[in-house]
């Protein structure tokens, strides 16, 4: 059995490394997405797909605040938590967005508060007293595919300029 330990040293990582954290990052909130959409698509747990997209919004916005200034975020992205709102405030001010208002802040708002506390997650009295489909998030959802095609624009394009 090979075990495998990695530990931080003195040493930094180069910005070419910060730009493959940070991609790796999306990648991953981009693996949880599509996931989430497997389910949703073949009638998966209400709950189960929920939290894979509020996973997947969560790696999608600290990844994209990666890319801006890896330097910056990368120590605050545990001060994020798992806060969906603020997070996704942050990257309204960031990127120069128009702020989250109306339904999507509510339906991001009430999803967020079950995601931080772990309501998505683990099995509870949550699960007989409410159907998951009340929850709404269909907002939130295609909002995180249009973000997912602007990194990826905005990946490409920075591909050609450096």
């Amino acid at each position: 059995m090979t075990i495998l330990s990695l530990t931080s040293g003195p040493g930094r990582w180069t910005d070419y490394g910060k730009r493959q954290i940070a991609l790796a990052m999306v990648h991953r909130g981009e693996q949880f997405l599509g996931a989430a959409i497997l389910l949703k698509k073949e009638g998966g747990n209400g709950y189960v797909w929920r939290h894979l997209v509020c996973q997947a919004a969560e790696l999608i916005m600290k990844g994209s605040l990666l890319l801006v200034d890896y330097d910056r975020y990368q120590p605050t992205l545990k001060k994020f938590g798992h806060q969906l709102l603020v997070l996704g405030d942050a990257c309204v001010e960031v990127f120069n967005l128009s702020p989250i208002s109306g339904a999507l802040r509510t339906q991001t708002a009430n999803i967020s508060d079950l995601y931080e506390h772990h309501e998505l997650r683990y099995a509870s009295g949550m699960d007989i007293l409410i159907n998951p489909d009340t929850i709404e998030i269909e907002i939130l959802l295609s909002r995180l595919f249009a973000a997912c095609v602007v990194i990826h624009r905005a990946v490409e394009r920075s591909k050609t300029t450096t």
